[in-house]
């Protein structure tokens, strides 16, 4: 493809020196440039791209697209050199160049909590439609019928691994996707040629303050996901999240899109539930009918995750009835109010899940209190170079809903895991420090009560691994309860 053609279809200006230079491909990364790539250089958070541009001409870019003058650099002058102020934005639209082909419903859901379940009980509702579905986000791609993308750990990929894995999902025949869209994501531009057909906001709590300076920042990073709505397109938006919720109703009426509200209130709306440690039994209301399903997921925020659900199939064309009939034999959400089941089959008293935010620790722990008949534990930690302000805040709830604390190790990365440890113990007085990951999780097994108390490990959830420093070490919350469980049952 020639870099004019490709330059003109973005509406970036041209010169005469780049009729005879033709693009291969497109990257970002120095070191997985290619003979024959247009390389775009991102000031990042952690490197400058521009650092590395004659690293990627070595490796066979033919050309150079920077946000530096180029007087600011050292080229080598047959290589042509375009400068853009957002190169970020710019990168999207040339991976959809390259991969242009998209299902024909794409869902996309961003918010503090809620982001991962709601895409999965999605992408399982399509699914048990016998529909050609698939999803994107925390979990990584899930697809019938396609092997071998590789999407990295991120919850809303980089734009070449984004755009060619929905390239690939079209090809194969899939026709919708639900997809998770992380602050960061929108903020960077990730998702802007995406064609999204329906757009959902779930809640917005405290989290990620390390990246945005503050709650109204992190707000208008999640509000971008609207203004990325094609046209026609569904707003399904939560009307649970305080102030928040009426400034999204007003956003996307000002921008023309339909609506659709779920909650305590409004179209989807919320009657009444009841639920253990097992199932969630829905009641609720539309278009003056009331509807009564069985979930068979714990936890009372997956209320509000199967209605946000409920909404994205319903706008992508299936009938509330249709949908609703499968609801009961929803598969459970790997490291999402996970049950560990011992050699015994005896009753469940331990549970995975990914609570790694305040909120999403309250409402967990919230969750399980009701079927404690004696004590009920908590085993949990703060991720390091995230977010600190939020890990005394955890400690505290921490101290408050639960009666046996252990504080342990999270994924610690480059920081110092007994500072963070001290962090949360400041205002969790009760807490038992035990650093070790796994010992921690042993002793509350070995001292807790299978038969009165619960167990709740909570920070990691479907995670198979313990970042320390910068190097990934194997580690399952759920094999390691799973194991020491079945172990003890069997002696």
């Amino acid at each position: 493809m020639r870099l004019t053609d490709i330059l003109t279809s973005l509406d970036i200006d041209t010169a005469s020196t780049f009729a005879g230079v033709n693009i291969a491909h497109v990257s970002f990364d120095s070191r997985k440039a290619q003979p024959g790539d247009l390389f775009v250089a991102i000031d990042g958070e952690a490197s400058d791209g521009h650092r590395f541009i004659n690293q990627a001409i070595a490796n066979g870019a033919v050309a150079v697209l920077g946000q530096q003058p180029q007087s600011d650099l050292s080229l080598p002058s047959d290589i042509p050199y375009i400068q853009h102020p957002d190169t970020r934005a710019v990168l999207s639209h040339l991976a959809r160049i390259f991969y242009p082909k998209q299902p024909n419903f794409i869902a996309a859901v961003t918010g503090t909590s809620g982001k991962s379940s709601t895409v999965k009980i999605t992408e399982n509702l399509w699914r048990a439609m016998q529909l050609p579905a698939a999803s994107l986000g925390t979990f990584g791609l899930s697809a019938s019928n396609i092997d071998g993308l590789d999407v990295g750990s991120l919850t809303t990929p980089d734009p070449i691994s984004l755009y060619k894995s929905v390239h690939q999902l079209k090809q194969s025949g899939h026709n919708l996707l639900a997809l998770e869209a992380s602050s960061h994501g929108l903020e960077q531009s990730r998702l802007d040629a995406l064609n999204i057909t329906a757009a959902a906001f779930t809640n917005l709590s405290q989290d990620h303050l390390d990246y945005h300076k503050d709650m109204e920042d992190y707000f208008q990073s999640k509000l971008k996901l609207f203004d990325l709505l094609i046209q026609g397109g569904w707003a399904i938006l939560n009307t649970d999240c305080g102030p928040y919720s009426q400034r999204l109703i007003e956003a996307c009426q000002t921008n023309g899109h339909n609506i659709l509200t779920y909650g305590r209130e409004g179209d989807l709306k919320l009657l009444s539930t009841d639920e253990d440690f097992r199932t969630n039994t829905l009641r609720f209301s539309y278009l003056g009918a009331t509807y009564e399903t069985t979930l068979p997921l714990a936890g009372p925020y997956q209320q509000w995750n199967a209605l946000c659900a409920l909404a994205f199939v319903m706008t992508s064309g299936q009938e509330i009835l249709d949908i609703l009939q499968h609801f009961p034999s929803l598969p459970a959400i790997q490291g999402r109010m996970q049950p560990v089941i011992d050699v015994q089959g005896k009753r469940p008293h331990v549970f995975i899940d990914y609570a790694h935010k305040p909120e999403a620790l309250q409402q967990t722990l919230l969750a399980l209190r009701p079927s404690v008949s004696g004590k009920l534990w908590v085993v949990f930690g703060c991720g390091g170079d995230r977010d600190q302000s939020k890990r005394a805040v955890m400690g505290s709830i921490a101290q408050r809903y639960a009666d046996a604390i252990i504080v342990t190790d999270d994924n610690p990365r480059t920081e110092d895991p007994a500072a963070i440890r001290a962090m949360v113990l400041s205002e969790c007085p009760d807490g038992k420090e035990i650093g070790d990951r796994r010992t921690a999780i042993e002793h509350a097994l070995t001292h807790s009560d299978p038969q009165k108390d619960i167990v709740l490990i909570a920070g990691k959830g479907d995670e198979t691994y313990q970042i320390i420093g910068t190097t990934k070490y194997p580690f399952d919350d759920y094999a390691i309860a799973e194991a020491f469980l079945n172990h003890r049952g069997s002696e």
